[in-house]
């Protein structure tokens, strides 16, 4: 099994989606396949976040390669964990086989 890193640089959103009363708090999970590996830290009360983290991890299997960042907004209600309801603002996939070197054997 061939294994190797990638680093990845969270930038910025763009015209996000209002999720609360007038504004969101987002933030970004990083997934390779179903599992998460990185998280930003989340940006309050903006449409236009800008995290400009980086973030690296390895890769253990080339033929699984799809990066998915997930964007939420946070909630917090009355600082109560049970209540907590983040909500789904969209996402996007990178395939990363095509980025890898070489055949990936």
């Amino acid at each position: 099994m061939s294994k190797g890193s990638v680093k990845v640089t969270v930038l910025k959103g763009t015209n996000l989606v209002v999720r609360d009363l007038r504004s969101s708090d987002p933030y970004v999970i990083l997934k390779l396949g179903h599992h998460p590996v990185a998280r930003t830290c989340v940006v309050k009360k903006n449409l236009n976040p800008v995290w400009n983290q980086q973030f690296q991890f390895s890769l253990t299997d080339f033929n699984r390669c799809l990066l998915k960042l997930e964007v939420w907004d946070k909630d917090k209600v009355l600082s109560i964990d049970w209540l907590d309801r983040d909500d789904y603002m969209g996402e996007a996939d990178i395939d990363l086989k095509p980025l890898v070197k070489g055949d990936g054997n």
